[in-house]
């Protein structure tokens, strides 16, 4: 196990303006939801936990650490730029600003959540995602409004990610959105192998794995899914012709030394 410490928060940049207030909602299937744009971040119904996920580049499985509200309690977040910031953002890359946005938020939490953590990077089950049947994987169809173009209620919008246990369906997203919606799906960390470019419409039904997931939730407003269908990776063949091969490789996680209720404001 190789553990490495995070950068020093003096090293961060960081948002002007910050509230957060918490959300009374602790319905565990509530959906946590982000709007606005560079000059206005607006999270809503939020968990630290997905904070954390979102900061670090890493999933919930790869979280460990901290009392158990960071992963109950919801929040409403909003949070500004200076203007120095926002003229940085406005002229960066879709890449390099994600990336700057992460900092900024790794920064909130430590200044409004007191976080501190450190990585420990360890030797971990994953796959590999390859593409085993070429031609398959369907393209996706018209053009995109540009961002933040208003869009018709009730169409969904392009990169848009609709997810629940046995289904998947995304409107043209990048093959990095599959991967990050198949290891969420998986439990394990999925590398993109496949070298693929393109954008392209995704729509995935299958049986979970009963044995990682549990019986049904009778109070699960998500359909259940068909009790004899097809598993993940039979589905992802057939209609995507993509395959998972299991691996293993270097799993960074995000070990949680210390953390703290934030004062609402």
């Amino acid at each position: 196990m190789v553990i490495r410490a995070q950068l020093s928060n003096a090293d961060l940049p960081s948002f002007e303006v910050v509230s957060i207030k918490p959300n009374p909602n602790r319905n565990p299937y509530a959906t946590a939801m982000a709007g606005g744009d560079v000059s206005h971040e607006m999270m809503r119904l939020t968990t630290v936990k997905f904070l954390i996920t979102y900061a670090y580049n890493v999933r919930s499985f790869q979280v460990s650490g901290g009392p158990d509200w960071i992963g109950s309690d919801r929040f409403d977040i909003d949070a500004k730029p200076d203007d120095a910031t926002l003229a940085k953002l406005e002229a960066m890359t879709r890449d390099e600003t994600l990336a700057y946005r992460r900092l900024l938020y790794q920064s909130l939490l430590a200044d409004r959540f007191k976080l501190a953590v450190h990585h420990a990077t360890v030797e971990g089950a994953m796959y590999s995602l390859v593409v085993a049947k070429p031609g398959k994987l369907p393209v996706a169809k018209g053009d995109c409004p540009a961002p933040g173009a208003p869009h018709d209620p009730g169409v969904m919008p392009c990169g848009a990610t609709v997810l629940w246990p046995g289904h998947v369906e995304q409107k043209s997203v990048p093959i990095n959105t599959l991967v990050f919606s198949l290891t969420t799906l998986s439990g394990k960390l999925v590398l993109d192998n496949t070298h693929l470019t393109g954008t392209y419409d995704i729509t995935l039904e299958w049986t979970p794995d009963s044995t990682r997931l549990g019986p049904p939730d009778p109070n699960s407003p998500f359909p259940a899914p068909d009790p004899n269908g097809p598993s993940l990776e039979e589905v992802l063949e057939e209609k995507l012709g993509l395959k998972l091969v299991p691996t293993t490789g270097p799993v960074d996680n995000i070990v949680i030394d210390h953390i703290e209720e934030p004062s609402p404001n």
